[in-house]
This record gives structure tokens, sequence and C-alpha cells, in this order.
């Protein structure tokens, strides 16, 4: 019998402060850094919770994610996602719905008409990426989480009209990313 009361003791001891499942009362800021993800391979991001609806929190991100090709700087990215967290513990299902837009800058600003023209090719006047992800995020504790993302990129670039004729492409590429992070 008091083997049997000191399991059960122990069980219930467990369960109770060693669970990863504890309901724990989160802040509305949160600011982080992702690794690979969205924009590719790292980006800063803002997310603000905007409505908590019983267990289901509404949220929207955004961040900056700076471009390099061949050494130089070409620009940057904004992702911009729409979360829905199930946010009653510490292990939290994440679903969401993103666009990360790109920006091109040219790498010396001031270079002549001619230079930037000839010199580089120009870039797409339209492209843009379509992020939808899905993933879980943990809270480590009241101030650091952590996100793991699955993220299939959708990738539409609109070239223009040339000689009457319209130019796209579509590309869909499979990704993943990390994302650690502190709320405030």
């Amino acid at each position: 019998m008091k083997k049997t009361l000191f399991i059960f003791i122990l069980f219930a001891f467990i369960s109770k402060y060693c669970s990863s499942q504890d309901s724990i009362n989160f802040k509305k800021n949160k600011i982080s850094i992702e690794l690979l993800g969205s924009c590719g391979y790292f980006s800063f991001n803002y997310e603000r919770v905007l409505k908590k609806f019983r267990n289901i929190e509404f949220s929207a991100e955004a961040g900056y994610c700076f471009l390099h090709t061949d050494g130089s700087f070409q620009g940057g990215q904004i992702p911009i996602h729409f979360n829905i967290v199930y946010a009653k513990y510490r292990i939290k299902p994440e679903i969401d719905l993103g666009i990360t837009n790109v920006i091109h800058f040219y790498p010396n600003p001031q270079a002549t008409v001619d230079e930037i023209l000839y010199a580089m090719p120009p870039p797409p006047p339209y492209f843009i990426d379509y992020t939808p992800r899905i993933g879980i995020r943990y809270n480590f504790n009241k101030l650091f989480f952590g996100k793991l993302m699955f993220i299939p990129i959708i990738q539409h670039i609109n070239y223009g009209v040339i000689s009457n004729k319209k130019y796209t492409q579509t590309n869909l590429y499979y990704w993943a990313g990390l994302n650690l992070g502190v709320n405030f």
C-alpha cells in the first residue's frame, strides 16, 4: 500500500511540475531572428498578438532581411505574416499565411545612370513570394520562445511585357525555418 501511494504521489508530482504542457500567460510583443525561413537565410522579425479568443491567438508579423549575391548588397525582403496559434500550452501548433516582398537596391548609390543600366541586369519589375508556414512554437519560459517551421515557398516573378507578350515565372521551393525570439 505504501509503495502504491508513493508511486501515485511521484507520478502526480511529475505530471504537475515537470510537464511541458503548463499553461503560461504570455506577453503580446515578440522580437525574433529567423534562421532559414521565409526570407531565405535570416531575417529580423517583430510579432504582435492582435486578438486572443479562448485558446487561439491571432497575430501579425513583419520583418526585414538583407539580400547578398556575389558578395555585394543587392536589396532586401520584407516578410509579412498573419498567424493563427493554438495558445493553451507551452508547445503550440501554428499555421500562418504570408507574403514576402522583394526590394532591389543597387550597391553603389553614387553610380551613374549608365553604370546602373548597363553594368548590372535590371531587377524584375514584380517579384513576390507567397510563404504559408506550418509548425510548432515552444515557449521555453515567459521570456524566450522558438519556432520550427515548414515553409513551401511559392515564388512569382513577373518580368513585364516584352514585344506584346507577358513573361512570368512561378517556382515552388520546399523550405524550413527556425525562429528564436523574446517576448516582451
